[in-house]
């Protein structure tokens, strides 16, 4: 059974539907910005796919199996990889010319107070206890639709929080 989860990739369209989009938009406007002259430096580039590929890693790989049916160690290794380093690599990728065009949005502007760190922080906190609580964590496991949304959030405070 491990031997057959261990070579399982996972392509739940809930699950990886917003990296692809991610991965496409920043394709996009990087090529633009590099036909402007004004190119993203490739080590920032660099970690942004970095930050993909450990999304990709956690979402979709035979980590997200065995972490769901086998070891419970292995989920919460996907849990810090979603939660924390795959954010902290997809946000180092950024730059202001590159998120100028999301900061532009009116909705993105009013909620700019969450990446404060006196916010940001507790928020991360309060995702990461609160899909911990047996009925939340027990929803998570049993329908789809919540466990994307569980891991929408430990991404997205994540990248807050950096």
């Amino acid at each position: 059974m491990i031997a057959s989860a261990a070579t399982t990739w996972n392509v739940e369209p809930l699950q990886l539907a917003p990296t692809l989009v991610a991965a496409l938009l920043y394709l996009r406007r990087t090529r633009t910005l590099a036909r402007r002259g004004l190119p993203v430096a490739g080590s920032r580039q660099f970690l942004f796919w970095l930050g993909i590929g450990l999304a990709v890693a956690a979402l979709n790989s035979p980590i997200d199996e065995l972490g769901e049916k086998d070891f419970f160690f292995v989920h919460m290794g996907q849990h810090v990889l979603l939660g924390d380093l795959a954010p902290l690599c997809f946000v180092a990728g950024l730059t202001g010319p590159v998120l100028r065009p999301v900061l532009a949005l009116r909705l993105v502007d009013r909620l700019r107070f969450l990446a404060d760190p006196l916010v940001a922080l507790p928020l991360w906190a309060v995702d990461l206890c609160a899909w911990h609580i047996p009925f939340l964590y027990q929803g998570a496991l049993h329908h789809s639709a919540v466990h994307a949304l569980e891991h929408a959030l430990f991404f997205t405070c994540g990248a807050l929080m950096w």
